[in-house]
């Protein structure tokens, strides 16, 4: 269970064992909380009946939803295309970290092709096995 459906099911829980009768120090020590965690929650959930995570500060994103799927989508077009490139093709005014950040978000991998010199032994099967196909091929 994600860690966000854990939190929701835990101050659920909370809410719960409050209104079946427990006390704060039964909801605490049966949860595992401390007493001032469960007291905030039942405390918020009185004073606007919400259990939902307020809003953070930080730095907002740079690239929208529509961005990122046209970053996933020009990636799954061209496996073996770069940061660079993809930023290029979309027109985004982001740094190619940037871009490496979301295509990491969506959880695509670089792909790159293999590279092995003739004289190692997997080149040395690689190589064997072009000769093979030449030969099919004439």
């Amino acid at each position: 269970m994600e860690s966000r459906q854990r939190r929701a099911v835990e101050r659920g829980s909370i809410i719960g064992m409050r209104e079946a009768g427990h006390s704060i120090s039964e909801i605490a020590r049966d949860l595992g909380l401390t007493r001032q965690t469960v007291q905030r929650w039942l405390t918020r959930w009185e004073e606007s009946g919400n259990l939902e995570d307020r809003q953070r500060s930080g730095r907002p994103k740079m690239t929208s939803a529509e961005d990122t799927a046209g970053i996933r989508a020009a990636v799954e077009r061209n496996p073996f295309t770069n940061s660079v490139s993809v930023r290029e093709q979309l027109g985004l005014d982001v740094s190619d970290r940037k871009i490496r950040r979301r295509l990491h978000e969506i959880t695509v991998r670089s792909t790159k092709p293999g590279w092995f010199s003739v004289g190692s032994r997997r080149g040395g099967n690689r190589l064997s096995s072009c000769h093979g196909q030449l030969c099919l091929l004439i």
